[in-house]
């Protein structure tokens, strides 16, 4: 253990082996139903398990720390969801899910009881539920415009997601209701797309409710390791042409050069945020021999 400074403050060194064996089944199941050629329902639930790696269980670092005795994470899914097309210019799907885990393995904020400094404690949380919704819709501009040119199309999509995920059966009370780390409730992502002959483009916008980075749900720490993660939007345009073996790419990401950042580092090049990249634009051309 090191403090500030980089002095060692006290060093412990821990020998051992161990052997770990697994034996286990999983079960799902699945319905369909075709009501007609354009709409289907479905249902599905089945069993999910996550085995402990062995970046669970090691990792050299002061501000990160594991629990010797964590587990493999357990639990299920099930879905409900429908599908379909509508006069053949809008397609649609809007699924509702659950998702359950046993013993989920996440982070939560720890204090040090030498320097009193903040570090990451990854265990078995708690155990927690996924309750989301998920839309997804395109309309074809071309087919509902009823456009005379055949070369030229023209589509808008929409894609929505809200997840209510919280930690349950704990006594913890520093956890307990608390949301799950690193699940945005809402995503939005709005796009359009555009093409004629040998040229197409498409422009996406993408949106992220604020989320927390630990189970603790902590808004700021002194050491950043942890803490909020506000919401952002970026919006990323694509060109390309092509023109008999060439084909030029170019793409501008992060059009409105957003700052935002998407995780925590609890090492290098941190302690504290990582930013995402800014506005970034690059070409490609291609050739087919």
């Amino acid at each position: 253990l090191r403090d500030g400074a980089g002095n060692v403050i006290e060093e412990n060194k821990f020998f051992e082996n161990k052997a770990r064996t697994r034996n286990f089944i999983l079960l799902g199941l699945g319905f369909s139903y075709k009501h007609n050629n354009k709409t289907e329902f479905y249902a599905n639930i089945s069993q999910n398990y996550r085995a402990i790696n062995f970046s669970d269980l090691r990792i050299v670092n002061q501000n990160f720390r594991i629990d010797p005795n964590i587990q493999d994470e357990k639990g299920y899914t099930a879905d409900l969801g429908i599908r379909g097309d509508l006069e053949g210019f809008f397609t649609y799907e809007l699924t509702a899910f659950y998702l359950a885990y046993k013993g989920k393995i996440g982070q939560v904020l720890r204090v040090d009881s030498v320097l009193f400094n903040d570090y990451r404690y990854r265990t078995n949380v708690a155990d927690a539920r996924n309750i989301g919704i998920e839309a997804f819709g395109e309309i074809s501009l071309s087919k509902l415009l009823k456009f005379q040119n055949k070369n030229l199309k023209s589509s808008i999509f929409a894609n929505f997601s809200y997840i209510n995920a919280r930690y349950i059966n704990t006594q913890d009370n520093s956890i307990k209701d608390k949301m799950v780390e690193m699940v945005p409730p809402i995503t939005l992502k709005l796009g359009k797309s555009f093409s004629y002959k040998n040229f197409s483009s498409s422009l996406q916008f993408s949106y992220v409710s604020e989320h927390y980075s630990d189970a603790s749900n902590s808004i700021r720490t002194a050491s950043a390791i942890e803490g909020i993660i506000p919401s952002y939007k970026v919006l990323d345009l694509s060109l390309r042409y092509g023109w008999r073996f060439l084909t030029l790419e170019a793409t501008l990401n992060n059009v409105l050069n957003e700052k935002y950042f998407t995780r925590r580092a609890e090492a290098y090049p941190g302690p504290g945020i990582i930013p995402a990249d800014g506005r970034g634009f690059y070409v490609t051309l291609q050739g087919k021999f």
